[in-house]
């Protein structure tokens, strides 16, 4: 298995800019570190190689939300989970969705409910039984993310909460070269991404599939004064950005375009 570097043990100029922008936008965490080198079952150099990219530092984004929104304690559903670095920080009874098998063989090593498989399928998850859908990474990725959101809405509690967090599409040409040449790369440009947001668009997608919008933006610190301040500089400069919004059920769509085989999701 190949990890991959660690951010701070390559030198290259990019993967230094993504290390320094995890420190200055990111809390440093160590609680993970010792778990991951007794559990995760790889070879020290690769365990420490996963800490260091995934868990080392826990993005403001994340902190955010457990602050505000009490995540730490809530039962949430993490679609797209990954290695599960978001997941490791949120309440008793959350479970993660992935369709990786090795990554799915990697959070049941460290005790974490997984369950393996594609979240378009609609895997055996029950509905209505969480407060919070967390699905960072994934929407650009779908075939159809209106159908998924939809999914999402179904597993939640009344009022219960979703967290998006995706690459968007830079303002400009201009702002677009500045992250290219800083990060290395635009995030949405990815070529496994089948899907292009900007922000108001993603909450437009977000609203039609029966959320009430709450709040959207790079969240860098916990004081919402500077956050408002901020973040419509930084959704021009970053390329990134988290919607948060709540399940509604007094919004009604007409179902006059939807295809037979979606109709109960819709």
């Amino acid at each position: 298995m190949t990890v991959g570097v660690a951010p701070d043990q390559d030198p290259g100029l990019k993967r230094n800019f993504i290390y320094w922008k995890k420190r200055l936008f990111a809390n440093e965490q160590l609680n993970m570190r010792e778990r991951i080198l007794e559990r995760a079952g790889y070879s020290e150099e690769e365990n420490l190689d996963i800490y260091e990219k995934y868990f080392k530092f826990m993005p403001n984004r994340l902190s955010y939300s457990l602050s505000k929104y009490g995540l730490g304690q809530a039962r949430v559903l993490d679609i797209g989970c990954g290695r599960g670095e978001f997941l490791v920080h949120f309440g008793a009874g959350s479970v993660g969705v992935d369709s990786d098998a090795e990554r799915a063989e990697f959070l049941r090593r460290l005790g974490i409910e997984i369950v393996e498989g594609n979240f378009e399928d609609d895997i055996s998850v029950p509905d209505g039984t969480f407060d919070a859908v967390w699905c960072t990474d994934v929407l650009e990725h779908v075939l159809s993310p209106h159908l998924l959101l939809r999914r999402a809405h179904r597993k939640l509690k009344e009022h219960g909460l979703l967290f998006i967090g995706i690459p968007t599409v830079p303002s400009s040409r201009i702002v677009e070269k500045i992250i290219e040449l800083t990060v290395g790369w635009a995030g949405y440009k990815t070529m496994e991404h089948i899907n292009g947001f900007t922000r108001r668009t993603a909450e437009f997608t977000i609203e039609r599939a029966q959320f009430d919008l709450l709040e959207s933006g790079v969240f860098i610190t916990h004081n919402r004064f500077a956050n408002r301040a901020l973040s419509p500089v930084l959704n021009n400069l970053t390329g990134q950005t988290l919607i948060i919004a709540r399940k509604s059920t007094t919004r009604e769509r007409p179902l006059t375009y939807a295809p037979a085989w979606a109709a109960e999701d819709m």
